[in-house]
């Protein structure tokens, strides 16, 4: 039976307000994809920083203040190129 290499990322936490760490982080991820050469690539857990309501809101939290993965997805768009 034939082994599958996966490498797994976790607890990446990214989010749109810490792209100054971009470049370290696009680096370290190539460079680990590159040494290990894997069949699959997984993030896993806490991998975005999103800023949600609760469902127990009052409604404090600003619509603008608001991030979804598709924000974050575009900020670290270098990291899914």
């Amino acid at each position: 039976m034939r082994e599958s290499k996966t490498l797994v990322f976790a607890d990446l936490h990214l989010g749109t307000a810490n792209t100054d760490d971009i470049e370290v982080i696009v680096s370290c991820v190539r460079r680990a994809i590159e040494e290990h050469k894997p069949e699959r690539i997984v993030f896993d857990g806490d991998t975005f920083e999103t800023i949600l309501p609760m469902e127990h809101d009052t409604g404090s939290v600003k619509l603008e203040l608001l991030t979804t993965e598709e924000d974050i997805m575009m900020s670290w768009d270098p990291l899914y190129s």
